[in-house]
């Protein structure tokens, strides 16, 4: 059954690390906002562990470090067995695409013009 840490353990953060899709979810802080909750791929860097923030990875625009005082698990009786099939290749062909149309800075304007405000209008964080 479940349990409560005060912490990330070196065995969570490692299962962590291991895992091939999480979910990240944000809302803005009022009601009237949407909740959008987005599906990633593997963890590429070090995303539990960044004792020098100097060199980002490129698509990472900002870091939010929180403090953890509680973790708990949970049994999992109700998530499915799913195995993993493989990578999408599709960010990385729309990317080369997309520099090959419009040039070295195309990504960087790319995020300019959609990156800079939520579903909400909100100002993104950089």
């Amino acid at each position: 059954m479940a349990k409560t840490f005060e912490a990330i353990t070196p065995e969570m953060g490692d299962w962590i690390g291991r895992q091939q899709l999480f979910f990240v979810a944000t809302a803005p802080s009022g009601v009237d906002g949407h909740v959008n909750v987005s599906p990633k791929g593997p963890i590429e860097s070090g995303v539990l562990d960044f004792p020098d923030l100097g060199e980002l990875p490129q698509q990472q625009r900002s870091v939010i470090r929180v403090d953890v005082d509680r973790i708990a698990t949970a049994c999992g009786f109700g998530v499915p067995l799913m195995d993993f099939a493989g990578t999408r290749n599709n960010a990385r062909r729309w990317a080369e695409g997309r520099l090959a149309k419009d040039g070295p800075d195309a990504l960087e304007a790319y995020k300019a013009e959609k990156n800079t405000a939520s579903i909400d209008g909100l100002p993104a964080i950089a």
